[in-house]
């Protein structure tokens, strides 16, 4: 069973631990992993860097950090008699089922989300599968004809869409090593064969919990790791927008519904309305609704009521304060009409129980997608929508706000005391111009990463290879000569209809061969032949709008034809 959210009283353990990380998601997989080994032993508490604030860390306390190399950004956080433990990373054996299987002797491409990454990710796969021979995959290299096979520890995303068989290994987890470090600072006594065997069954279990890894916080959130509207930056006018509807929101005890891509700040802005209203000092829970399969969420969400096998829900424990569910619209249908009933009549019902419980926690619900879409397509109920949406708010994207991006870079380097920090002009150039399709969570992620390398000025160089991708174009775009020189040849609105496929596939962080570009063209009712499309290709290549990369690691718009599309939306009022 994954980790739930009980309330405990009077339980004695044997030491407190604080998990720190840069990735939320990271954080997420490697506290699961450290609950299913420790969580009878230790208190477990999870902090990501971004939420890390001076006083946090208990003096005395031990602290388990995700890499050596964000000692330098926590160190001026940390208590002067805190023990530091350095995790060391993984593959998680249970999932190289496939490459076990697979014909001795094969050369493998890694890929992963930065070099420093993908080399250790390729050395330990090197030295556990030594019947292959793992290749490192950076993005300016060329691909391989012979290679067959791809394998990516959970960064799917970032493959190319032309490689082959891919083999997704899942996230690194925490290496056994570490656990030993664990058991050694807090004087544990199990044995070596009892730790490996727990070590072995988190294995298992995050092989079972893929894609829905700690579905409920460990904890809920102390009240001093929540954002508040001051620390919101919001100096562009959508983000003083959104900002300014949510300090009204606060005031009353309405469900609220925020939409917003991944990344834009969702969780913050939820976190800041329950610290701004009349319940702020009572407990803030949240729970992802894509996380656990129906049943597993039915017991999340409403708790169970089965004999020894006494569980409280999310919303039973949350008591009179604040509930967040993110990923709404993939609530299962099933359980959308309990949440109706406990909305309209302020109780829940235990699973397997009879007995009714008072309860009456402001309920926050989020989504990437619009939930109203889902109505339409008959996934979710019209009655539930209108309850849940008596408030709503979209957060915008950070390439929508625009003039947030300097007050951002300067809130990091505040909080973390980073004051050293310096870009070359071409690396700022590179981080203001790229389009964020993580947004704020993305940029804090990236600016952490350079910090930890530990340079006196972070070059283009430096950056993630995503990130030095769009940073060639200098220039103004020449709008009505690019047209003219499109319009020679004709077909100017099939071009067009090419850089949006692109720019779609860059946001998704996809690049697109031709034959997977000529069927998304069909689907949008433009039916060329191979040569017509060629001819198209060359023409936008000639003209510096993408970047076509040689073997199958396929085609992408350029910063200079973003930049074009732009500008002729802009002309053409599209």
């Amino acid at each position: 069973m994954p980790v739930i959210y009980m309330i405990k009283k009077g339980s004695q353990k044997d030491g407190h631990l604080t998990i720190l990380a840069i990735e939320e998601e990271y954080l997420s997989i490697i506290s699961k992993q450290m609950e299913d080994i420790f969580g009878d032993r230790l208190e477990i508490q999870s902090i990501t860097i971004k939420n890390l604030k001076r006083n946090i860390i208990p003096s005395g306390g031990t602290i388990l950090l995700s890499g050596n190399y964000i000692i330098q950004l926590v160190k001026n956080f940390l208590p002067n008699n805190v023990r530091i433990i350095i995790g060391k990373r993984a593959v998680n054996i249970v999932n190289l089922k496939l490459l076990i299987d697979l014909p001795k002797g094969q050369e493998i491409l890694v890929v992963n989300d930065n070099k420093i990454n993908t080399d250790q990710t390729v050395e330990h796969l090197n030295q556990t599968m030594f019947e292959h021979h793992f290749i490192p995959y950076y993005p300016d290299m060329e691909f391989p004809d012979h290679i067959k096979y791809v394998v990516t520890p959970g960064e799917k995303h970032l493959v190319p869409l032309e490689m082959p068989n891919v083999i997704d290994i899942g996230p690194r987890i925490l290496s056994i090593e570490t656990l030993y470090d664990v058991a050694d600072a807090f004087k544990l006594r199990e044995s070596q064969d009892i730790l490996t065997t727990r070590y072995i069954k988190s294995l298992v279990s995050m092989t079972q919990e893929r894609n829905h890894i700690a579905s409920i916080d460990l904890e809920n959130k102390k009240e001093e790791t929540l954002f508040t509207f001051d620390e919101v930056v919001a100096q562009s006018q959508a983000m003083s927008k959104v900002v300014s509807i949510a300090k009204k929101i606060a005031s009353n005890d309405l469900p609220v519904y925020i939409k917003g891509e991944t990344g834009t700040g969702k969780s913050m802005i939820s976190e800041a309305i329950h610290k701004a209203s009349n319940r702020g000092h009572e407990k803030f829970l949240s729970i992802n609704c894509t996380a656990s399969s129906p049943e597993l969420l039915e017991e999340e969400l409403f708790g169970v009521d089965k004999g020894i096998e006494n569980i409280t829900g999310v919303f039973e424990a949350a008591g009179n304060g604040t509930v967040l569910l993110k990923e709404i619209t993939k609530l299962p249908m099933t359980l959308q009409g309990r949440l109706l009933d406990l909305l309209e009549k302020n109780k829940v019902v235990r699973k397997y129980s009879n007995n009714p419980v008072f309860v009456k926690p402001r309920l926050i619900t989020t989504s990437l997608t619009d939930l109203y879409e889902q109505v339409n397509k008959g996934n979710f109920r019209r009655d539930l929508y209108f309850r849940l949406t008596a408030s709503f708010i979209e957060m915008p994207p950070l390439r929508k706000r625009s003039s947030d991006f300097n007050h951002l870079l300067h809130q990091f380097i505040n909080n973390l005391n980073y004051h050293h920090l310096d870009f070359s002009s071409e690396a700022w150039e590179a981080l203001t111009n790229y389009h964020w399709p993580g947004n704020v969570r993305e940029l804090y992620n990236v600016l952490s990463f350079c910090a930890c390398l530990g340079e006196k000025t972070i070059t283009l160089e430096s950056l993630p290879h995503y990130v030095r991708e769009q940073s060639n174009e200098k220039h103004p775009i020449p709008i009505k000569d690019i047209i003219e020189k499109i319009e020679q040849h004709g077909f100017l609105e099939e071009n067009i209809m090419i850089l949006k496929v692109f720019l779609d596939g860059k946001k998704q962080q996809v690049s697109y061969g031709r034959v997977t570009l000529k069927k998304i063209l069909e689907s949008k009712g433009i039916h060329l032949s191979e040569q017509q499309l060629r001819m198209r290709l060359e023409i936008l290549n000639d003209l510096e709008l993408i970047n076509v990369r040689l073997g199958r690691a396929g085609t992408t718009i350029s910063q200079k034809g973003e930049k074009f599309l732009s500008s002729y939306s802009e002309i053409t009022k599209i």
